[in-house]
């Protein structure tokens, strides 16, 4: 969550910096500032976790997530530089637990290999942390999984991998304009780089006993809107 507070901070100093400058005599049409927010979709299926549920009568892992997006980009002619925050929820209703979470804090790098007045796009590959916990309900002091799985109180599971971003962005701003309303659509896929076991313990990030081991395989759909903000000379 630290990652989330610095991006906006980061996002928001920036943007009141470039909110008091007078308007430039020129610029620099080539590099730019990028501020993004976006809302998407994502499909992500935990398999062998929902198997260890279905197994033991329990709601599975809703497949299906809303996803929201803050990103900040740095370009320079056809490079694309920058941090994004992901954060994704799955819902089962009417169930109160097996709900999903995700945070994926990451940085980016793309290029444009099409860079018109106004349609722009890039391939784009992203590096960064995938984090995942589930609200599922289990006994006190649990020493294997299958005490995970029994009823009593509410406990939150989690796993936490590194994970590789591939997506196809098409970016839709004229940066012939000092500044410039932006937006994006970014269709990805984010691949963990190893399965791991799921654990319930936050800070050392240690898997329980017999716990079944999934990768991170999301497929997903983003809109983005935003501002791009021309470099000025000096």
């Amino acid at each position: 969550m630290k990652f989330y507070v610095l991006l906006i901070a980061c996002l928001s100093a920036c943007m009141l910096s470039y909110a008091q400058m007078n308007a430039p005599t020129s610029y620099e049409a080539d590099k730019s500032l990028q501020f993004y927010i976006g809302l998407g979709g994502g499909y992500n299926n935990y398999k062998n976790l929902n198997a260890s549920f279905e197994n033991a009568d329990l709601p599975a892992v809703g497949k299906y997530a809303l996803l929201t997006t803050l990103e900040a980009n740095i370009r320079n002619k056809n490079l694309l530089i920058g941090l994004t925050g992901n954060m994704g929820a799955s819902f089962r209703k009417p169930d109160h637990f097996n709900v999903l979470l995700n945070f994926n804090p990451q940085v980016n790098v793309g290029y444009y290999i099409v860079n018109d007045k106004k349609f722009h796009f890039a391939p784009q590959v992203g590096i960064g942390a995938y984090s995942s916990s589930v609200n599922i309900e289990q006994k006190d002091n649990a020493g294997d999984f299958n005490d995970v799985l029994a009823n009593g109180n509410a406990i939150s599971i989690n796993q936490n991998v590194a994970a590789l971003d591939f997506c196809l962005r098409f970016d839709f701003a004229d940066y012939t304009k000092p500044q410039t309303g932006a937006t994006s659509i970014k269709l990805g896929y984010k691949h963990g780089l190893s399965k791991r076991g799921w654990g319930i313990d936050a800070t050392s990030n240690s898997t329980i006993n017999n716990s079944p081991e999934d990768r991170v395989s999301q497929f997903y759909l983003q809109f983005l809107v935003g501002v791009a903000l021309q470099k000025p000379k000096h």
